[in-house]
């Protein structure tokens, strides 16, 4: 049966992001250039996607009103992760001036996995409308809101702290351009992550 219109945008849309999400994580286990565009643009482009899935839950039966829910656990959570994610951070700067940072590669392990969650069942759910929840469920009524609610839930917590640590980053980034914080600074343009990483070892595998 064929697919329908807005599932092939969320198919083409993931096919794009993907790929750069991983890249994205495998840079940050062991440092990446901080560049205010591209983290914002990245933000963007997760924050739309995980839209895209919240307002799709309306369409088998949440109630409306659970936005104004989704919006205030939104708010604390980016909240929280902006205001802790220092503790999972750590950021030098090059010879040329450069700023990098590394940590949080839970936040987007949890991201990825929040959204595959949503991904698979709102194909169980959806059946012939892949990636799109409709009425048209392997599951009763009342159980497809259920399960929509509960995973909607969770990628609002991923896409809540992974933004709210880009969030920190941006503010710290600014914070060492503008002088009114030092940071280790490295006296080679090479960096040698592996190295790097080995003096590191206090930090946690999961960051």
């Amino acid at each position: 049966m064929a697919i329908s219109p807005p599932a092939v945008s969320v198919i083409i849309a993931l096919v794009v992001v993907i790929p750069i999400i991983f890249l994205r994580m495998k840079r940050i286990r062991s440092g990446t250039k901080i560049s205010i565009s591209r983290t914002i643009a990245f933000s963007t482009v997760l924050l739309s996607l995980s839209i895209f899935f919240l307002v799709n839950s309306f369409s088998i039966g949440v109630p409306h009103w659970y936005s104004f829910v989704y919006a205030a656990s939104f708010a604390v959570l980016w909240y929280g992760s902006y205001r802790y994610s220092d503790r999972v951070l750590q950021f030098w700067e090059t010879a040329d001036g450069s700023i990098y940072a590394k940590g949080g590669t839970a936040l987007f392990i949890f991201y990825i996995v929040s959204i595959a969650a949503r991904i698979g069942v709102a194909s169980l759910v959806g059946g012939s409308q892949a990636f799109v929840m409709t009425t048209r469920s392997l599951l009763a009524p009342n159980e497809a809101i259920v399960a929509s609610t509960v995973l909607d839930g969770s990628l609002i917590s991923g896409i809540a702290l992974l933004i709210g640590r880009n969030s920190r980053i941006l503010a710290r980034y600014l914070k060492i351009k503008r002088r009114q914080e030092s940071v280790r600074r490295l006296t080679r343009l090479l960096v040698d992550f592996e190295k790097l990483e080995v003096c590191q070892e206090r930090e946690s595998l999961l960051f």
